[in-house]
């Protein structure tokens, strides 16, 4: 017994005759390719009855090596497939324009970054000689209070 199936791709009809039942899905992707020019990892099989998926489950087998009675496929069944040529995919790669392109100068010098750090270093003792003289005054003023207090 043989199935005849339609597959619509952008806005071409594709018929392929004499399928058997027991012809796999991927076969068929591999005659679409043939007729279309679509690899069969980018082909997605759409149906109103069809079982496909487009990952299948883990422990669940691939839906490509199932059969087409398998995936709910009937005679003269219509199948709508799509996909993209991979020429089609092709990306022009664009360098940006003259005037926002720049030379590369490449300023940095080991001394400037010794430079650097020594200024962060003399930074952190800054701020640590001036919050152990917050630290000094405060106490000092705490003792004055104190002994005002006591008498």
């Amino acid at each position: 017994m043989s199935l005849s199936v339609t597959v619509k791709w952008c806005g071409k009809e594709f018929v392929f005759d004499k399928l058997r039942h027991s012809t796999t899905v991927y076969s068929l992707k591999l005659m679409i390719y043939e007729k279309t020019g679509v690899l069969p990892h980018r082909q997605t099989l759409l149906g109103r009855r069809l079982k496909l998926k487009a990952k299948p489950k883990q422990g669940k087998e691939a839906d490509d090596v199932r059969k087409l009675i398998d995936v709910g496929v009937q005679n003269g069944m219509k199948i709508m497939m799509m996909g993209t040529r991979e020429e089609d995919m092709k990306v022009e790669v664009l360098s940006p324009p003259e005037h926002l392109q720049t030379e590369v100068v490449d300023d940095f010098d080991i001394e400037d970054e010794m430079q650097i750090q020594e200024r962060s270093m003399k930074r952190r003792k800054g701020v640590w000689l001036r919050e152990a003289n917050l630290w000094h005054s405060y106490m000092s003023y705490l003792n004055i209070f104190r002994k005002l207090n006591t008498v």
